[in-house]
Protein backbone atom coordinates (compact mmCIF):
# COMPACT_ATOMS: atom_id res chain seq x y z
CA UNK A 1 0.00 0.00 0.00
CA UNK A 2 1.13 3.63 -0.56
CA UNK A 3 0.70 6.13 1.77
CA UNK A 4 0.21 9.81 0.66
CA UNK A 5 3.22 11.85 3.10
CA UNK A 6 1.11 14.49 4.05
CA UNK A 7 2.16 17.04 6.72
CA UNK A 8 0.34 15.40 9.50
CA UNK A 9 2.62 12.50 8.58
CA UNK A 10 5.81 14.16 8.68
CA UNK A 11 4.72 15.73 12.19
CA UNK A 12 3.99 12.57 13.70
CA UNK A 13 7.63 11.03 12.34
CA UNK A 14 9.27 14.31 13.97
CA UNK A 15 7.49 13.09 17.14
CA UNK A 16 8.89 10.08 17.25
CA UNK A 17 11.88 10.91 16.01
CA UNK A 18 12.00 12.54 19.67
CA UNK A 19 10.20 10.06 21.47
CA UNK A 20 11.93 7.08 20.62
CA UNK A 21 15.15 8.25 19.21
CA UNK A 22 14.43 6.66 15.18
CA UNK A 23 15.95 7.47 12.32
CA UNK A 24 14.11 9.46 9.67
CA UNK A 25 13.74 7.41 7.65
CA UNK A 26 12.29 4.80 10.37
CA UNK A 27 10.33 7.15 11.70
CA UNK A 28 8.65 7.73 8.18
CA UNK A 29 8.53 3.95 7.70
CA UNK A 30 6.78 3.71 11.42
CA UNK A 31 4.33 6.52 11.20
CA UNK A 32 3.46 5.67 7.82
CA UNK A 33 2.51 1.93 9.18
CA UNK A 34 0.90 3.60 12.48
CA UNK A 35 -1.49 5.09 10.44
CA UNK A 36 -3.04 2.46 9.03
CA UNK A 37 -4.14 1.15 12.22
CA UNK A 38 -7.47 0.83 13.69
CA UNK A 39 -9.40 -1.25 15.84
CA UNK A 40 -10.96 -2.85 12.77
CA UNK A 41 -7.36 -3.93 10.96
CA UNK A 42 -4.20 -3.41 12.17
CA UNK A 43 -1.53 -3.97 9.65
CA UNK A 44 1.78 -6.35 10.19
CA UNK A 45 4.86 -4.25 10.06
CA UNK A 46 7.54 -6.01 8.34
CA UNK A 47 11.29 -5.04 8.98
CA UNK A 48 14.85 -6.79 9.22
CA UNK A 49 15.74 -4.33 12.21
CA UNK A 50 15.45 -5.37 15.11
CA UNK A 51 15.18 -2.10 17.47
CA UNK A 52 12.97 -0.78 14.66
CA UNK A 53 10.63 -3.94 15.19
CA UNK A 54 11.10 -3.48 18.85
CA UNK A 55 9.95 -0.17 18.58
CA UNK A 56 6.97 -0.94 16.43
CA UNK A 57 5.66 -3.32 19.02
CA UNK A 58 5.74 -0.59 21.64
CA UNK A 59 3.41 0.86 19.46
CA UNK A 60 0.87 -1.81 19.50
CA UNK A 61 1.51 -3.06 16.14
CA UNK A 62 1.86 -6.96 14.86
CA UNK A 63 5.47 -7.36 13.36
CA UNK A 64 7.79 -9.48 11.35
CA UNK A 65 11.40 -10.10 11.34
CA UNK A 66 12.26 -11.57 8.12
CA UNK A 67 15.77 -12.74 9.32
CA UNK A 68 14.67 -14.28 12.86
CA UNK A 69 14.14 -18.19 11.82
CA UNK A 70 10.83 -19.77 12.77
CA UNK A 71 10.72 -22.65 14.99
Amino acid sequence: MIVPLDESLTQFSFELVIADDLRTLDSLQLSAALSLSTEEENPVFVCADTELVSTAKQHGLDTVNPEEAES
